[in-house]
């Protein structure tokens, strides 16, 4: 599957039925590449495309019976608008804090919220607040 069918016609249509921001596989994609596209690339642990971590991997397996491939471009791009949609359900539809769980974690963004309503302050990693601003920029 080619980037310009992926970004034309797979992006949108999987942001339409999810209920995703437009843009904002694109943004994700560019940003966890760094603006390559590579569908081989890896971090870490995080792997292909969308750089999908085995934790979230193994939680979509667990959600949706599927054991999405991260080095498939096709599957990936499932399997990043599943997380996007589960982040976007998880924060009630606050897009920074759907971002911010892409990168961060749900666990992590969900103690930032919980900070946030019992002490009126809590704080994201610089990365993660700079990949927010980032995919937003792009998207």
């Amino acid at each position: 599957m080619d980037l310009a069918h992926l970004q034309q016609s797979v992006w949108p249509l999987l942001e339409q039925v999810y209920g995703l921001p437009g843009g904002v596989l694109n943004a994700i994609a560019a940003v966890e590449t760094g603006g390559t596209y590579n569908p081989n690339a890896v971090n870490r642990d995080a792997k292909g495309l969308f750089q999908i971590r085995p934790v979230a991997l193994q939680q979509l397996k667990l959600d949706t019976g599927i054991d999405f491939d991260p080095f498939s471009p096709g599957a990936a791009s499932a399997a990043a608008a599943l997380l996007l949609r589960r982040q976007l359900r998880m924060f009630r539809g606050d897009v920074s804090l759907a971002i911010a769980g892409y990168n961060a974690g749900e666990g992590r963004v969900r103690q930032f919220v919980l900070d946030n309503q019992q002490q009126g302050s809590g704080s994201l990693p610089a990365t993660t607040v700079n990949y927010i601003s980032k995919v937003r920029r792009l998207m």
